[in-house]
């Protein structure tokens, strides 16, 4: 089956054009998890075992105009400022097992509305859909979607 993922995890590398003192930039950062909405419980890519159940992340984050990511609390500090306007954000997502781009989702006019550690739990919560690799390391980014009308687009390579 096209999409099918036989490991049933993804690696989302994320890259971002937005602009710092009306300099274009742009950055890349590798993203641990993601999960439609603001909380950590909503809709996540931890339990998505094919590219299609990804795709419905996007979707839901759509309906709810924001999307969670994990990421370095280092790449965060540099490329995810809370405040900050994203012109432009995609995330490519490759077959974890053959490191293969697979899918795309795009998305233009974001902000970043919340930046803040991850105070990991020492044993995981139930309900939450948050990856297992994330720890004290990582920071918790919430992007909204400025425009209302525009959201993810998803497509398959």
């Amino acid at each position: 089956m096209k999409g099918a993922e036989p490991m049933g995890t993804f690696n989302l590398r994320a890259r971002l054009e937005y602009r710092e003192k009306n300099q274009a930039k742009n950055g890349n950062a590798l993203l641990v998890g993601l999960i439609a909405g603001e909380g950590l419980s909503g809709r996540g890519s931890e339990s998505a075992r094919e590219v299609v159940q990804l795709f419905d992340v996007f979707k839901e984050a759509n309906k709810l105009k924001k999307l969670t990511t994990f990421v370095k609390t280092l790449e965060s500090g540099k490329l995810f400022k809370q405040g900050m306007d994203i012109d432009f954000l995609s995330i490519g997502i490759e077959g974890a097992a053959a490191h293969t781009l697979v899918a795309t989702a795009v998305c233009h006019d974001l902000v970043v509305t919340r930046v803040h550690p991850y105070a990991s739990a020492k044993t995981p919560t139930p309900g939450t859909s948050t990856p297992k690799e994330v720890d004290s390391t990582y920071s918790v980014v919430t992007l909204d979607l400025k425009d209302s009308d525009k959201g993810f687009v998803t497509s398959r390579v």
